[in-house]
Order: C-alpha cells, then structure tokens, then sequence
C-alpha cells in the first residue's frame, strides 16, 4: 500500500503526468528545470519551472490558434515547432531527430529546447538535457490535434478543410 501511495504522489506531483496528452517534454541543467507542452481538450499547454513544481510559467491557447509549424518533409532532420506567446514574448519549442543515411546501427537522440524571444531579439536559447526529449512525433501530437480540429496543412499555413 505504501509503495502504491508514493507512487500516485509522484505521479500528481510531477507535471508531466499531469497531461491528459503529452506532446513534448523534456528537462534543463541536468534535470533541475522541466518544460512539458500537452493537449488537453481544446487547447495546447505549456509549462515551464522546476522538475516536479510549481510552474514559472503556464500558458493556453486553443489547438486551432495553435502557432505549430509540423516538418517540411525536406532535410536531413525530421523537425516540428511550435511558438507559444506572452505578451512581446515568444517561447519557440522545438524537437528533431536526424534521418539516418548511413550504416550506423545507433540513431542520435532527440534534441530539442526553447528559443525565447523578446519581440525580435532572442533573450534565450535552451537546450535539452541529452536524452530527456519524449515527443509525441508521427500520428499523434499536434498535427493529430489540428487535423481533429478540421484545419489542414496548406502552402505553409493552416486554414479551415474544404
């Protein structure tokens, strides 16, 4: 019972889990910082504080006013971002991983981090700790979600499906 009881206190305690649908997650200065960015409902949330606390920062935005930018299909790195603002500021959350062209049998882990801009300067670059990215790439994530939603993906922008 004891080992169930901390286990479920971990589980509320820590953001990610927290989400009803995570999209990305990952940590900062050696798992001292977290950043968590989910779907829940209608909306995209994002989160950045200490690992397990209390969030410095929390914002929400409706999927289909979402500033999601998915993978070109173009390049080396398979990429997608998304911008989150406050105010004059931007919080530009990004993942990628490399396609693998060559005969090594180990991929790269998954990079990604958090360009923070204050109108068009950049006041901040943060970079994820190697191997705390988890993104929900593929069928899932945001282009699920702006799909759902009847938006498509047309000429760079989305618009409402015909």
């Amino acid at each position: 019972m004891r080992g169930f009881l901390a286990c479920l206190i971990g589980l509320i305690a820590n953001p990610v889990f927290a989400c009803a649908e995570l999209v990305q997650s990952c940590t900062f200065n050696g798992g001292k910082k977290e950043m968590v960015v989910c779907l829940e409902g209608s909306d995209v949330t994002y989160r950045f504080g200490p690992s397990g606390g209390t969030p410095e920062l929390a914002l929400r935005v409706p999927i289909t006013d979402a500033d999601y930018t998915p993978w070109p299909g173009v390049g080396r790195a398979i990429w997608e971002g998304m911008v989150f603002y406050n105010g004059d500021y931007s919080y530009e959350v990004s993942a990628a991983f490399e396609r693998m062209f060559n005969d090594s049998d180990e991929p790269e882990p998954t990079r990604g981090g958090i360009l923070i801009m204050q109108g068009e300067t950049v006041v901040a670059e943060l970079t994820c700790d190697v191997g705390s990215v988890d993104w929900a790439y593929g069928d899932g994530g945001l282009w699920a979600a702006k799909t759902r939603a009847g938006q498509c993906w047309k000429d760079f922008s989305w618009v409402a499906c015909n």
